[in-house]
């Protein structure tokens, strides 16, 4: 007696996954340029939504954006004053991670900013500075991160500032800033 069995398999195929979260950390920012009297570390803080669209498969590709608030800026010391320039923005990184299976991630993008205030703090005084700094700040984010339980993740980002912040016209100044921020992913 002969028998025939025919049998099928079928992957189940995720799709397109987007997945929303919260983010919040610690920034580290200079400001570099002609002017090497701001190239004190300040610390400051980034809070922000985040969004990932994710294709679900291993070691692949995945799309974010975000919306942070971050504090930025630098501390100086010039001609017996010492302060601090907080320049707070309103950033969108656009990025693209490459993930492996494990949960690990590097991640390169573009940055745009939109400066929302400029305080210049010195011997108890604070002046706004922001007629002084360019409104809109263009950078170049790199960065390593891991997610774990596909929830909580912890990201590691530098952020280069490719344009000018100065607006005076015979300076050129760009912030650098350190990120290391943790994120909440939604179920």
């Amino acid at each position: 007696m002969l028998c025939a069995c025919v049998c099928f398999t079928q992957e189940k195929k995720q799709g397109v996954r987007p997945s929303f979260g919260i983010l919040g950390g610690v920034t580290g920012s200079t400001i570099t340029g002609d002017d090497d009297s701001y190239s004190k570390l300040l610390i400051g803080w980034q809070a922000g939504v985040l969004m990932f669209v994710d294709c679900g498969t291993p070691d692949h590709f995945v799309f974010g954006a975000e919306a942070n608030v971050s504090s930025e800026g630098s501390k100086y010391e010039d001609v017996g004053v010492s302060g601090k320039v907080i320049l707070t923005y309103l950033n969108v990184p656009l990025m693209v991670q490459l993930r492996d299976h494990l949960g690990f991630y590097g991640e390169l993008g573009i940055q745009p900013g939109f400066l929302l205030s400029a305080k210049d703090k010195y011997n108890g005084i604070t002046d706004d500075y922001k007629s002084y700094v360019n409104s809109f700040d263009f950078g170049v984010p790199i960065g390593i991160g891991y997610i774990v339980n596909k929830k909580v993740g912890i990201n590691l980002r530098y952020i280069f500032g490719v344009s000018n912040m100065n607006k005076a016209d015979n300076a050129t100044d760009h912030n650098r800033v350190w990120a290391l921020r943790l994120f909440y992913l939604f179920p």
